[in-house]
């Protein structure tokens, strides 16, 4: 039953992020804030299928602590996508350093 879950999961995922990168390339011609906007999209597409195939619930801890006001540094350990992705929901207009 798990391995028909993840299953499920991952071709919901990867048809979800080709689908999103195909219908966001028109907006790399328009202002950045455009293609963050479907990245915003992406991390609750992403949370709403971790939801629904996998019943898992993402909570964001300690968001009360960041100043809105200010610019901040967020570093992850990219253990996987899972972060680069759905970072993206409770932040807004992330900027990434590679």
């Amino acid at each position: 039953m798990q391995f028909i879950k993840s299953l499920f999961f991952n071709t919901f995922l990867y048809f979800g992020i080709i689908l999103v990168f195909i219908l966001a390339l028109p907006t790399l011609m328009l202002p950045a804030k455009f293609t963050l906007y479907c990245g915003k999209f992406l991390a609750y597409y992403i949370i709403l299928i971790l939801r629904l195939f996998l019943n898992t619930k993402v909570v964001f801890h300690g968001l009360e602590n960041l100043k809105k006001v200010e610019k901040f540094f967020i570093a992850s350990a990219h253990q996987s996508m899972f972060e680069t992705f759905v970072l993206q929901a409770p932040l807004n207009f992330l900027v990434f350093i590679l």
